[in-house]
């Protein structure tokens, strides 16, 4: 997701397309259920599905799978591809000249803010040299990022005056000064994140870093409960909140390739969005939901969540 997240960044309003290498001729699975998981994987992430056999363009891994996916999505195209803006979003600065000349500190503190903002189910934004001057969330996360030109800095700047919350990991090149408005987490915990992924994935994911959580302030939008295994993006798309949902959880490579369903996933918005939500399934069909007012909130609890979902709020219809 974080990876799929970044190419949508770039491509901008453009279309991405993902070759679906999902399955290379493993004994311990057959070829459809992981066709469906990346599927699945790519199309939540607003990007374009391809299944491919192997490194080529031509065939299938299996064309009864293939032919299942694309009429689903045929059928659901605008829920998928209709244009998303971003809700209330972290951004996530992703750093070109970063990634050229400091990788190995760029990239880990990149990819460590992204899977922990997507396991956490925030709203987020991967933004760009070209997006960062019309960012108009409310915090900014700076990853380690070593390289700025001066145009980025007066951008970072102005972000900064306008009352945007500025988190910077690791090192500091961003030219602002110090103000409430601007933390420094010099000890970069996302990278360290990462690394503790890397090291064992479902241990990391035990021990998100708090001190990064609390920078990034409080979530008073959309709140999801779910496991770190499902990822969230959040969106409006055609004037409605949309939530897309991919779930991970039990996945084993070469072993286990149907997802474990997850229970009781619940959701809690603002009274004012409404008491209703739409719950489309991957493969499947729409369902109604019907939330119970709490307070200021209304909460709504979700079907069992197999693969995949798109969940949209209705409001009061």
């Amino acid at each position: 997701q974080a990876g799929m997240l970044s190419f949508r960044a770039f491509a901008e309003g453009k279309a991405s397309w993902i070759l679906n290498y999902s399955w290379d001729g493993e004994k311990g699975v057959t070829a459809p259920e992981p066709m469906k998981n990346l599927a699945n994987s790519i199309v939540m992430a607003g990007a374009n599905f391809w299944d491919a056999p192997g490194h080529s363009m031509a065939g299938s891994n299996d064309l009864a799978t293939r032919k299942q996916i694309l009429e689903w999505i045929e059928k659901n195209e605008k829920a998928l591809y209709s244009p998303r803006t971003p809700m209330h979003p972290v951004g996530v600065y992703f750093s070109p000249k970063s990634r050229d000349y400091d990788a190995r500190e760029f990239l880990p503190s990149y990819r460590g803010a992204l899977v922990l903002l997507v396991q956490q189910h925030r709203a987020l934004q991967v933004v760009t040299p070209r997006t960062l001057a019309e960012f108009h969330g409310e915090t900014l996360v700076l990853p380690s990022v070593s390289v700025l030109n001066e145009t980025e800095r007066q951008e970072i700047k102005t972000f900064a005056e306008r009352g945007g919350r500025l988190v910077v990991l690791g090192e500091d090149s961003s030219g602002v000064p110090q103000s409430p408005q601007k933390i420094v987490l010099s000890s970069d915990p996302a990278r360290e994140y990462y690394n503790a992924l890397e090291a064992g994935f479902a241990a990391g994911s035990a021990n998100p870093p708090r001190e990064l959580l609390n920078a990034l302030g409080a979530n008073d939008g959309i709140q999801l409960d779910a496991p770190p295994t499902v990822a969230a993006n959040f969106a409006t798309v055609n004037g409605a909140p949309h939530i897309y949902l991919v779930n991970f959880g039990g996945l084993v490579p070469d072993k286990v390739a149907v997802p474990t369903p997850v229970n009781s996933i619940r959701i809690r918005v603002p009274a004012a969005m409404g008491n209703s939500l739409s719950y489309l399934s991957f493969l499947g069909e729409t369902q109604v939901v019907h939330g119970e007012k709490r307070g200021d909130r209304v909460e709504f609890t979700l079907p069992p969540l197999e693969r995949g979902a798109v969940v949209s709020v209705m409001g009061g219809r």
